[in-house]
């Protein structure tokens, strides 16, 4: 019974954020027509290139922080260490984190 629940409510979820998905596309694609009439072709081409790379900028250098203070995070506490050795090796997940961005 609780089976058949969970996965009753993971499809309804499924559904509402496909449409919600499916939504924004399609505001994203009229936003982008009334662009290219306001701005012209070759414009906006430029702004969604731009766009595209800064993205992928942006989630690499948030995410090299993310998965190496983690990481070093998760091999600390499969020893159980004290709370300043976790803290000491935060720090140091976070700096090399900041040193992986940098590149």
């Amino acid at each position: 019974m609780l089976h058949a629940q969970n996965n009753r409510k993971m499809l309804t979820e499924t559904v509402i954020l496909s449409s919600f998905s499916v939504g924004l596309q399609g505001l994203g694609l009229l936003l982008n027509i009334f662009l290219t009439h306001q701005l012209g072709a070759a414009s906006v081409g430029e702004i969604t290139l731009i766009g595209s790379f800064y993205s992928l900028a942006a989630i690499l250098s948030g995410g090299c922080g993310f998965i190496a203070a983690s990481r070093f995070m998760s091999e600390e506490l499969g020893h159980s260490v004290s709370p300043q050795r976790l803290c000491c090796v935060y720090l140091h997940g976070f700096l090399k984190s900041c040193c992986i961005s940098r590149r």
